[in-house]
């Protein structure tokens, strides 16, 4: 199937994702877990999550991923991150390339229509161009909202709110 394809069909989580640390002494957390399209798991399709289990209701990214079949090219569709850490993204100025507003807040979609040329074809870099996204999501939960309009995920809602540690200082 067509990124194209991929990214505007509507879609299904197959299995409830559960949050993972990459190695015990590392605070980042992640998930992949597979998505379904008119009732049929997409090989090497993926709804990637990750934040850091040491930073509550902040530096959060879902995202939608293609592997190819060895696994060794990895294909950003479209990122939402919420809160980065960094801060916001700013948008490079080259020919071609749609620039929607210089530079965005922390909270921003890198969508595919922004990234992809004709569908078939990633601007160099990883999902390079991002846009503001209207009003502040206060919550994880609104942050997980958006993403399932955005990525056409219908059940997005079974996606668990991070073990964040809370520390009270």
């Amino acid at each position: 199937m067509a990124f194209d394809a991929l990214f505007n069909s509507n879609k299904l989580i197959s299995r409830t994702p559960a949050w993972t640390r990459s190695k015990p002494q590392n605070s980042a957390l992640w998930f992949d877990t597979e998505l379904e399209i008119d009732g049929v798991t997409e090989a090497n399709f993926t709804l990637h999550g990750e934040c850091r289990i040491d930073l509550p209701d902040m530096n959060v990214g879902l995202e939608l991923v293609y592997r190819s079949a060895n696994g060794f090219r990895r294909h950003s569709l479209a990122r939402l991150d919420w809160r980065a850490l960094r801060g916001g993204h700013s948008n490079q100025r080259r020919k071609g390339w749609p620039r929607p507003v210089p530079r965005t807040s922390d909270t921003h979609y890198h969508s595919f229509q922004l990234n992809w040329v004709d569908g078939t074809k990633m601007l160099p870099g990883d999902l390079p161009v991002a846009d503001e996204i209207d009003g502040e999501l206060q919550s994880f939960e609104s942050m997980r909202s958006l993403a399932g309009i955005l990525f056409r995920i219908s059940n997005i809602d079974i996606v668990p709110r991070p073990p964040w540690e809370y520390v009270l200082l």
